[in-house]
């Protein structure tokens, strides 16, 4: 009885196209991360402590920089043309997209002037202006790829097409790795990696333009890409403005998390030092990845069950905050227990210090879990002011914090800036959202 049981549940969930999509997001983020760690390891034992670091601050720098291409916008979009591609309504969707368009190509134009400015920048913070240089190439990859690539992403998800999406971003993953990783091997050191990366945005770019065209074809509510381009100068900004603005600073504040931790660890500590954190924070950050396939279907899972009933979506969302709370401290204690082995035997004893930032990071890992539906809720209940509302928060009194710590504790002190920002924020949204939900549904029980 109990074994067929068990085999009812399997066949229940092989079945079930959300757990399905997120077994193909999930390979997909597997092989992906794996490949790119592995490619890591390399890239840090032939840089060394050092010039790793200079090239892990470019990269933090570009990334602060590349906050302006609207990538919240994005989300944005992937919410409400789920919503218009239920309803059939194919003129939703053609202003959506062409919005945008619009709003990509604003926020590029603004990301490049950041672009211009990057050696300015890393020479005050870093004293250099390398760092900049590297950064500003970095920076025009990412306008060349978000371009097209965006487009492509949402349509494919949109559709149900989950395995084009995968490979598409697996495709991507793998080229700019690999052409980092050859410029490593034959030593054209950091500037080389920068070069890589702007060549694998500019393939991409053309992958994601084919792959739209194909899309479209098949799915002809969806408009052509052509279309969208012309049709953006007439697109209002207004009409989506206020719903994908604060989506978009929601976003964008979420991935200041990621992007100021490096990004001041180096003010105040060497490039070697900012190399130990940098692959103790992403040797946690890769184990929980297999969390990140469950976020990005919850973009579109969340808004289709809001329209199916409230008291549904609740229950859901308890339910994968749950799970993932418990996947989280798995891989989190899991990713601990083997750290001294995975660095003594692939990083190699010289950057053995790591080990005690990973164990220090536990914490982080184990919080990490709670927030991941938090921001597709979020948007599905409109309710994304409360989310920057807390970031704000964060950051007012976070920064100053997170400066004050890393000035006397260096890595220690990010450590626990880190920890408490998500803590914090993962918190107070998951228990806003519980109690938002249940007032909900005791209205429509009482109605």
């Amino acid at each position: 009885m109990l074994f067929a049981g068990i085999r009812e549940k399997i066949a229940y969930y092989r079945a079930h196209p959300f757990v399905r999509n997120t077994a193909v997001l999930q390979a997909g983020s597997m092989f992906g991360n794996v490949f790119q760690a592995a490619a890591g390891v390399i890239m840090a034992r032939i840089l060394q402590p050092e010039a790793f670091g200079v090239y892990a601050l470019a990269f933090s720098l570009a990334g602060f920089i590349s906050i302006f291409l609207g990538i919240g916008a994005q989300d944005a979009v992937t919410t409400i043309v789920s919503g218009a591609y239920a309803r059939n309504d194919g003129r939703e969707i053609r202003e959506a997209f062409s919005f945008l368009a619009k709003i990509t190509m604003i926020m590029g134009g603004v990301a490049l002037g950041g672009a211009a400015l990057a050696p300015l920048i890393a020479y005050k913070l870093y004293g250099t202006t390398a760092i900049g240089w590297f950064a500003g190439m970095v920076v025009c990859a990412s306008i060349i790829s978000t371009t097209a690539y965006s487009f492509a992403n949402i349509g494919s998800q949109v559709v149900g097409r989950i395995r084009q999406m995968t490979l598409l971003g697996l495709s991507d993953q793998l080229l700019r790795t690999s052409l980092a990783l050859f410029a490593v091997v034959t030593g054209l050191g950091v500037g080389g990696v920068v070069v890589g990366h702007f060549i694998g945005a500019c393939v991409l770019c053309v992958a994601s333009i084919s792959i739209w065209r194909k899309v479209q074809r098949d799915f002809p509510i969806l408009p052509r890409m052509r279309d969208l381009f012309t049709h953006m100068r007439e697109v209002s900004i207004r009409r989506y403005i206020r719903y994908s603005f604060w989506i978009a600073l929601d976003r964008n504040l979420s991935n200041l998390y990621n992007i100021l931790p490096i990004l001041l660890t180096g003010i105040y500590v060497t490039a070697s030092e900012v190399t130990f954190f940098k692959i103790a924070f992403a040797y946690i950050n890769l184990a929980l990845g297999f969390l990140g396939p469950i976020g990005t279907l919850l973009n579109v899972e969340f808004p289709k069950m809001k329209v199916q009933g409230v008291a549904r979506l609740s229950k859901n969302f308890t339910r994968v905050t749950m799970y993932a709370v418990g996947i989280s401290s798995v891989l989190t204690l899991g990713a601990a227990i083997m750290a001294p082995l995975a660095f003594h035997v692939v990083y190699g004893p010289e950057f053995s210090k790591s080990i005690q930032y990973v164990y220090a990071l536990i914490p982080y890992g184990l919080v990490m879990g709670l927030g991941i539906g938090l921001g597709s809720m979020l948007r599905a209940l409109n309710k994304v002011h409360i989310s920057i509302l807390v970031h704000v928060f964060n950051m007012i009194f976070g920064i100053p914090l997170a400066l004050f710590l890393i000035g006397r504790l260096g890595a220690w002190g990010t450590i626990a800036i880190v920890t408490t920002w998500y803590a914090v924020a993962h918190g107070f949204v998951f228990f806003y959202l519980r109690t938002v939900l249940r007032g909900m549904t005791e209205r429509i029980n009482s109605a």
